[in-house]
């Protein structure tokens, strides 16, 4: 009998009360060949505690395919994300490397209104994750899901209010970018960026005592023994070489300066 097998009968109350979702396949996506070329990025917030520095209620982070080095910025609500992108741009591309595709969550701050208009406009590819798969965008969500659990223990540790986790964010990612990456060479994600290993001789622990030099003009005068104000040690300051961030209790401010102890 050359006849095709009959299908079986379908019972619609077997398949809405027994459905269930397909199993997670997982398979390894080609890596890039080049820094930039794919760019992973994830969003998180709403945070309840406003940030100590400029009263952020979401972050977000941006990891390289390649060299998997981490960018992290602040936003006041999800609408900033294109900013943010356009300061990761400024801050990572060069002449020989730019931002080729974008690999995202299926939200809507990517893909409608001005963020997928920019990445029309600047010939960027974008690639999102189906709705409520979440692990489809997996490198960002690992990465997010790794600088807050360093946040969280890094918090705990300093007992630091929590208006500070930005700052305690900020540190997990250049923690991260310095050391080894299971998915590299037996190097970190700063060295494959850079080509040169990073410097720990400038670490410092999140939460240790510090103490922040007196600029002249907080001095009352040049035989003024009080020289220095002490604080707790809450990240390094990127933009300056060589610097660090200082919390001052006294002040309840954020102190960037290059004279620390």
């Amino acid at each position: 009998n050359n006849s095709l097998p009959l299908a079986k009968p379908l019972c619609e109350a077997c398949i809405k009360g027994k459905h269930k979702k397909e199993p997670v396949v997982k398979l390894k996506s080609p890596r890039a060949t080049r820094k930039l070329e794919l760019v992973h990025m994830d969003i998180q917030g709403k945070i309840k505690k406003k940030s100590m520095v400029n009263h952020y209620q979401y972050f977000v982070n941006f990891v390289d395919d390649k060299t998997r080095i981490t960018r992290v910025y602040g936003m006041h609500n999800k609408t900033e994300v294109l900013d943010c992108f356009k300061k990761f741009r400024q801050e990572m591309e060069d002449a020989n490397h730019r931002v080729l595709c974008l690999q995202a969550d299926n939200a809507s701050e990517f893909t409608h209104g001005q963020f997928a208009s920019y990445c029309l406009r600047e010939n960027i590819g974008q690639r999102f994750s189906l709705p409520h798969r979440q692990w489809q965008n997996g490198v960002a969500e690992r990465n997010m899901q790794s600088l807050i659990n360093m946040a969280n223990s890094t918090m705990c540790y300093a007992k630091l209010p929590a208006q500070c986790w930005f700052l305690a964010i900020e540190h997990a990612a250049y923690v991260l970018n310095c050391t080894l990456h299971s998915n590299l060479p037996n190097c970190s994600p700063y060295q494959m960026w850079t080509g040169k290993p990073p410097n720990f001789g400038k670490f410092r622990i999140f939460g240790a005592p510090a103490y922040v030099y007196n600029e002249k003009l907080r001095r009352d005068g040049k035989f003024n023994y009080d020289k220095s104000e002490q604080g707790i040690f809450v990240g390094y300051e990127l933009n300056h070489k060589g610097g660090y961030k200082v919390y001052a209790p006294a002040r309840n401010t954020i102190v960037n300066s290059r004279d620390v102890h």
